[in-house]
């Protein structure tokens, strides 16, 4: 599952490290200019002997991996996310370094130095007291990206117990990671999840739950990423038992191997949860041509990143799928959200259903660190970049740029658009045909907004602070006025965090604008007609600059709900106070 994308390089910083005044805003020449260095270390994969892998590293090294995400300059000045701290989120596998002592203690001895704080990963187990799955596979993959992009950040692994499901699993583990007394007292900057599960295999319980967890950690100011999936487009086939024609029950494609019993015809469109959720940021997959072709094997040799298309490649073996199974990068559009819920895809022309994912970044051709592919790296590698962003902006005394997918899409819609991003617009993670989705010029479904130049978007928001558009949540509630019930009363809350700008909250019934707050709380008064009736409205509020449309281009964050308005029988002792 994928994050970020192509980066600029060649961006100048002049000043000291972190922790010192630090130095002003970068600045950057043309996004064409990425520069990819000849790798300088090459170390044995110390899981070649189980899996076939060749004995060098697959992939970029730790250097490579940040020039080609636009870091070189923050590294190079002594930013590295110090002192910041990144949850990664894993179910299935264990980083167990007393079951698995190879992986990740190689990793360290070979890229890090022994001041690197990531060197030390702290695992968490939740629930407490269950026994760990087994060792090894993502959540080592996990900490090794995250380590080699962001080598002075704490890295916190939160795991599921043995056999549970990523439903399931995930709001616990959302809710531990979120809690400070499991990072020694600090709240975390970034989450990664690496993990996919269908829309369709969620409950509508589960998925509240998701939700809820979710709205917290955006209203703590946290970036949470999540994989967009390995299996592009397609998110679940119909599985008929026995043979029958019926019931079909929907299974979920994780990835190419996970499909190995599908039949095309009974394939289906979708995204992913937890990468389809509005509060998360989804990222989809690119590869990167070096000197005009993909490199296949072993590190790269350096060169100028010519092009960056979606990521699509064939999954081997092939003889267990319906051909042309392929991994790509997950994309499309949403089931369970709509653009009401995530209003800021309105900068770039989206309506009707929520679309993902947000942004991309590398999961094939070259690899990762020894050999891995997928978004599933993708993911760490964004919450790993943020964190190194996070300390450059400090030092800048900056507050740290939390949930990211407000301030992407505003910026998308600027004159920066080309600096921050870089357009992927060759490619398809279309992987059985099903016709979603081609990349092209801006905005798409196979490769969100693009890829990411990091030390661009830190220096684009210190230049024009007021393209960052603060996170906050506004829920709606109604209720009677008074123990008649006459008028009705529909209340618009905010946590209130937005800053600079004179933010408004407004509140909108059947689109007319009934009331507008500068307060924290806003409340609007809804007649009610003579009938004996009840009478609906769609009503619905947002939080944005004075003047704003329901879910217009400035709009921070909506929401909207069904209001019956009726009368009610006066209410009497001892029935009511």
């Amino acid at each position: 599952m994928c994050v970020l994308g192509s980066v600029l390089c060649g961006l100048v910083m002049a000043g000291s490290a972190s922790g010192a005044s630090g130095p002003g805003p970068v600045g950057s020449q043309s996004p064409s200019l990425r520069t990819i260095p000849a790798a300088l270390t090459s170390c044995p994969n110390p899981d070649a002997k189980k899996d076939g892998a060749t004995p060098a590293t697959g992939g970029l090294d730790p250097d490579q991996l940040a020039a080609a995400y636009d870091l070189s300059s923050l590294r190079n000045a002594g930013y590295s996310g110090q002192g910041r701290r990144v949850a990664l989120l894993e179910v299935g596998d264990s980083l167990d370094t007393t079951r698995d002592p190879t992986s990740f203690p190689s990793f360290a001895n070979c890229y890090l130095a022994s001041t690197d704080v990531a060197a030390a990963p702290t695992q968490e187990t939740v629930p407490e007291g269950i026994p760990l799955p087994p060792a090894g596979g993502e959540s080592t993959f996990d900490a090794e990206v995250v380590g080699a992009i962001a080598p002075q950040a704490h890295i916190y692994v939160f795991e599921s117990a043995h056999g549970t499901t990523i439903p399931g699993a995930l709001p616990g583990l959302l809710t531990a990671a979120l809690n400070p007394r499991n990072t020694h007292g600090k709240e975390v900057n970034a989450i990664s999840m690496s993990l996919a599960y269908c829309e369709a295999g969620w409950t509508t319980s589960e998925v509240r739950r998701l939700q809820a967890v979710l709205r917290r950690a955006a209203s703590l100011g946290v970036s949470v990423f999540a994989a967009a999936g390995d299996a592009g487009s397609v998110a679940s086939y119909t599985y008929y038992p026995h043979g029958s024609s019926s019931p079909g029950v929907p299974v979920c494609i994780e990835a190419p191997g996970a499909a190995a019993d599908t039949q095309l015809p009974s394939t289906s469109l979708g995204v992913n949860l937890p990468a389809s959720s509005p509060l998360v940021t989804a990222v989809g997959g690119t590869e990167l041509q070096i000197n005009g072709t993909v490199p296949q094997a072993g590190a790269p040799a350096g060169g100028t990143i010519t092009d960056e298309p979606v990521w699509d490649q064939p999954f081997t073996p092939t003889s267990t799928l319906p051909a042309p199974f392929t991994w790509a990068g997950g994309g499309g559009q949403s089931n369970l959200f709509t653009v009401s819920q995530a209003p800021w895809q309105r900068e770039v022309g989206q309506s009707g259903q929520e679309k993902k994912p947000d942004i991309s970044a590398l999961a094939g051709s070259p690899q990762y660190l020894y050999g891995g592919i997928g978004t599933s790296g993708a993911s760490p590698l964004m919450a790993g970049s943020i964190t190194v962003l996070d300390d450059y902006l400090a030092a800048q005394h900056a507050k740290p740029i939390g949930p990211l997918n407000p301030t992407l899409y505003r910026i998308a819609d600027s004159m920066f658009y080309h600096q921050v991003f870089n357009d992927v617009v060759h490619g398809t993670n279309d992987t059985v045909g099903l016709g979603c989705c081609t990349a092209g010029a801006g905005y798409d479904e196979a490769s969100g907004l693009g890829s990411l130049n990091i030390a661009a978007l830190g220096a684009t928001l210190l230049a024009h602070p007021r393209l960052e558009v603060p996170w906050t949540t506004l829920e709606l509630a109604a209720y009677p006025a008074n123990s008649t019930g006459i008028p009705e009363i529909v209340r618009a809350t905010t946590n209130n965090v937005v800053t600079r700008t004179p933010y408004h909250i407004s509140i909108y019934v059947d689109g007319k604008l009934v009331a507008t707050c500068k307060t924290s709380v806003c409340f609007a008064s809804l007649a009610p007609t003579p009938s004996s009736r009840a009478t609906t409205y769609e009503v619905t509020a947002d939080v944005g600059p004075a003047g704003a449309k329901p879910f217009g281009n400035q709009a921070l964050v909506s929401a909207k709900r069904k209001v019956s308005v009726h009368y009610t029988r006066p209410c009497t002792p001892p029935h009511c106070s």
